[in-house]
């Protein structure tokens, strides 16, 4: 009885032992910082952008000589503005040109108005005119052969396409000059107005449905 009993914790024994070599140890944790934001001060807000409407950019404008202006009111239909013959002044032709105003604009029944400082005639406005094209498809049936349809693409400058450029005398207010692309005018894309007395002028641009490219120049100054 002594003898098993002996046996019993022997085996017990060996079984705790092979028990104890099977059994992995623990893994090993390294002790690694954890960055721990700052609380106490408030975040960086994220910055926000305005978008501002796109207008027109001047290309170039001597703020010595121009300054933008309020257009005249539009004349009442069927009367027609004074018109007053400007002489010529300037017997001397300059030498040389200084541009004084540079812009392109798209007009769509709007107007822009300018002041010049014709400080020596001659000034000196070249337009170019760009007009908008008006796409359109035509389709149909040939009438001969084998009848099959077809389609054309007619293109044509918009019967709504004008330009105007009217230059008043700042004093009496008249209008000394005045011409355009369209309606009464001429379709040449190309438009010159001289003006040859020195003095403060007025000049308002105006049209639809055309991109104009605006040129204004002056002698000049004398040192």
């Amino acid at each position: 009885m002594q003898h098993r009993y002996w046996s019993l914790i022997l085996l017990v024994s060996i079984l705790l032992s092979l028990t104890a070599g099977c059994t992995a140890p623990p893994p090993m944790v390294d002790d690694m910082p954890i960055d721990i934001p700052d609380l106490s001060s408030p975040a960086t807000p994220t910055p926000v952008v305005t978008v501002q409407p796109v207008s027109t950019p001047i290309v170039f404008l001597d703020p010595s000589v121009v300054s933008t202006a309020t257009p005249y009111p539009t004349v009442t239909p069927g009367i027609e503005p004074v018109r007053t013959q400007v002489p010529i002044i300037s017997p001397e032709i300059p030498s040389r040109y200084v541009p004084i105003y540079s812009q392109t604009i798209q007009f769509r029944y709007n107007e822009v108005a300018v002041i010049v400082d014709v400080y020596q005639a001659p000034l000196i406005i070249t337009t170019y005119i760009n007009p908008i094209t008006i796409r359109r498809t035509i389709a149909g049936t040939s009438q001969f052969g084998g009848k099959e349809d077809f389609s054309v693409v007619v293109s044509r400058v918009s019967e709504n396409a004008w330009y105007e450029c009217t230059v008043r005398n700042i004093d009496t207010k008249e209008i000394v000059a005045k011409d355009g692309y369209g309606r009464s005018y001429s379709t040449d894309p190309i438009r010159e107005i001289t003006i040859r007395r020195p003095g403060m002028y007025h000049i308002t641009f105006g049209g639809n449905m055309v991109e104009a490219r605006i040129n204004m120049t002056l002698p000049e100054r004398s040192v």
